[in-house]
């Protein structure tokens, strides 16, 4: 392994460092090892499957990457299926974020379904190449790890903008606009996020703010359906998703607007406190506590009218 500029180069004929982590992993499991399969990783990679799924669709490597294509660099960060890399593409000297999970912690976990479905979803975000989402580049896979090639988004999250710097409500109105326009796209897909929150929303080079992040999101889903599942972080969940009687995409509205207080008031304090508002109040918020229309009459008005002579029905 050699060193270029604070990069890892990983040589021809030995493991990078995702792989030494696996290696020390395996060597107290009885899990047996997984074989190498497909290039590009597809839902069945433990059957043994041949061939490459299809061609990437990333700008930095035109067909389906391996991990030689890169010079990995720092961490940049853990979860519970492996670690995420900066790298530079060798050819194209394109900086991006790569995703390495351990097969075996996802198979341990009964995770398998959920991570090929993010996959799923990220490619069809990334399809689009919206401003405010963030992108794919492609996947590939060792016989212990798959990896994700991801946009690098180098300004960070906004839980360390908030914790770092006091924002000024039309800083607050442009990142709020940024998530907004992002979930409208992403609803516009059939997919609701269930997980908008500050480190979920990552700043680019330029300055604007991208949803990351859509391992709870749920795709398929239209603007009238709803889901019961139970997920989120608590100080963002919407009351309908505690009432359990089933929720819309509206869920992803209340954490942005939970999100816009928090940076309103630049206090992440905030967080563990709406948590455990949330977790001893809020059932007697929702039996004892109701809110009068507070509309203007001339409001409800115009809205009536609109509604009494639209031929579209709204959602």
């Amino acid at each position: 392994m050699s060193n270029n500029n604070g990069l890892i180069v990983p040589n021809q004929e030995q493991d990078s460092e995702p792989e030494k982590d696996t290696e020390d992993d395996n060597s107290t499991s009885s899990s047996p090892p997984l074989p190498l399969c497909s290039p590009d990783f597809g839902s069945d990679f433990a059957n043994n499957i041949q061939g490459a799924e299809g061609p990437s669709i990333s700008p930095v490597e035109p067909r389906s990457p391996s991990l030689g294509n890169f010079n990995l660099g720092p961490v940049l960060g853990e979860g519970a299926f492996g670690k995420v890399f900066l790298a530079e593409h060798k050819n194209t000297k394109e900086l991006c974020a790569i995703k390495a999970l351990k097969k075996e912690e996802i198979l341990k976990r009964g995770n398998l379904d959920s991570v090929f479905k993010e996959k799923e979803i990220l490619q069809r975000v990334s399809s689009t190449e919206h401003p405010f989402l963030v992108s794919m580049h492609g996947t590939f896979q060792t016989e212990s790890h798959l990896f994700c090639v991801m946009e690098y988004l180098p300004g960070g999250d906004m839980y360390e903008i908030v914790t770092s710097v006091e924002l000024q409500e039309p800083e607050v109105m442009f990142y709020t606009a940024c998530v907004v326009l992002g979930l409208e796209a992403l609803h516009h897909l059939g997919i609701v996020h269930r997980d908008i929150k500050l480190e979920n929303l990552l700043l680019d080079r330029d300055g604007y703010l991208k949803i990351v992040d859509f391992g709870l999101s749920k795709d398929r889903f239209g603007y009238s359906d709803r889901t019961n599942t139970m997920c989120g972080t608590k100080a963002y969940i919407a009351p309908e998703i505690f009432l359990k009687h089933g929720y819309g995409m509206a869920v992803d509205w209340w954490a942005l607007g939970i999100t816009t207080y928090i940076m309103l008031m630049c206090e992440v304090s905030t967080i563990p406190i709406l948590s455990t508002y949330i977790g001893e109040s809020l059932g007697f918020i929702l039996k004892h506590i109701s809110w009068e229309c507070c509309f203007a009459k001339e409001i409800m008005i115009h809205f009536f009218s609109y509604l009494s002579t639209t031929k579209t029905r709204l959602s």
